[in-house]
């Protein structure tokens, strides 16, 4: 099994701009990646890098964060590769921390909602578990 761990250098300004460009990195990474790969595993909050405000979130992850994720399940159906991505969804009025599981034909497979969740998501952001 081959297995690719991408981690970007995360944005410390916390600003969608920042964001946008760790998400164009963990892209224009995965576009490199060689030969035959199994998995691929991008990190916690790929959907919305260095974000730490419920508002800027819940503004971000349904325009760029699911594009992110559309070109992410892309890249896995163009290469064959299963890649698992660390996302925040909303669900309601709930805002979860969920990883997705997406198969080698870029269909999401499996979705995990983290339980135990820091003093910061469930305090400051108001995360759900």
């Amino acid at each position: 099994m081959r297995l690719v761990v991408l981690q970007p250098p995360y944005p410390a300004e916390g600003t969608e701009a920042a964001a946008s460009g760790c998400q164009k990195w963990m892209i224009e990474a995965l576009r490199k990646v060689e030969g035959d790969v199994d998995l691929v595993v991008l990190p916690e909050y790929a959907t919305v890098p260095g974000l730490g405000e419920r508002e800027q979130i819940l503004r971000y992850s349904p325009g760029q964060g699911e594009r992110f994720l559309s070109d992410v399940a892309e890249w896995a159906g163009d290469r064959g590769a299963w890649v698992a991505v660390g996302t925040v969804v909303e669900d309601g009025e709930r805002l979860l921390n969920r990883v997705v599981l997406i198969d080698r034909v870029g269909e999401t497979v499996y979705a995990y909602d983290k339980v135990h969740l820091t003093e910061a998501e469930s305090d400051g952001l108001g995360m759900s578990a």
